[in-house]
């Protein structure tokens, strides 16, 4: 009985470790979405970043480049100099695996480039 008890809490610690915002697995399909980081941009004090991808929140150290799976995602980010109030801005893209992409804040707009 103890062994299966062992079996099944290790199944599920490893379940729980396993996320598509995390590093994947060998093999395992990704894109890389990178906030792109200008000196100017990113002043000290300058809060910006990705924040969430569908609702998930990324960890801090991850807020400038983050893997995710192919596909539809939405994400929540911050441009540097911004203001929010009722949460972050969100942005919805459609991502291919294996490709690299960048999230652009700029004066005209935000969009991602391949």
């Amino acid at each position: 009985m103890a062994r299966y008890l062992l079996l099944a809490m290790a199944a599920l610690v490893s379940g729980c470790a396993h996320s598509p915002y995390k590093a994947p697995t060998p093999g395992k399909p990704i894109a890389v979405l990178v906030f792109r980081q200008d000196s100017e941009t990113l002043a000290p004090n300058r809060q910006g970043g990705i924040f969430a991808v569908d609702g998930h929140p990324v960890a801090k150290e991850d807020h400038f480049s983050v893997d995710v799976t192919p596909g539809h995602h939405v994400l929540a980010f911050l441009c540097p100099g911004w203001m929010y109030v009722d949460g972050f801005p969100t942005m919805a893209h459609d991502f291919r695996s294996g490709q690299h992409y960048e999230l652009h804040c700029e004066n005209s707009g935000v969009y991602i480039s391949p």
